[in-house]
């Protein structure tokens, strides 16, 4: 402040302005330098989200079989001239993109052969369950029909 001061005080025309003004002065355009500083710095991560997205599109697209035993040095032969790819700056941005897709592929496949094999069990223990259900009954009917029949 004290230097912006300084230098709004040598100024001839600011020769009417008191202290006060000056402080308020100073404290706005702070303010709009500080709110535009946060601007900037989210449509950065705006943008860097975007191309990170659009990395992971390529990735999906592009990779068919990912397996935990994938390496980055094998795939990444085949994506190198897509725009996508160059569009990140940084390679170790595109090496994490690329081992947190692969988790994720990953994950996914176990969880879905782990609800395949869940989804088959229930299915077998219900049919079985439904089959002792229908034994019973008949063997009740059976039951009244031979008490009807005696009596």
């Amino acid at each position: 402040f004290e230097k912006f001061a300084e230098i709004i005080s040598t100024d001839k025309r600011a020769a009417a302005l008191d202290a006060g003004n000056i402080k308020l002065t100073f404290n706005s355009l702070m303010d709009r330098a500080e709110t535009k500083e946060k601007e900037r710095l989210k449509e950065e991560a705006r943008k860097q989200k975007r191309l990170e997205s659009n990395f992971k599109l390529l990735l999906k697209t592009k990779l068919d079989s990912l397996t935990d035993q994938s390496k980055w040095e094998d795939v990444k032969g085949s994506i190198e001239n897509d725009n996508d790819y160059l569009a990140l700056s940084s390679d170790s941005d595109r090496l994490r993109l690329f081992e947190d897709y692969r988790r994720q592929v990953v994950a996914d496949a176990q969880a879905a052969a782990a609800a395949a094999a869940a989804a088959a069990a229930s299915h077998h223990s219900h049919h079985h369950h439904k089959k002792a259900r229908k034994e019973k009954k008949k063997r009740k009917h059976e039951k009244s029909n031979s008490s009807n029949t005696v009596a």
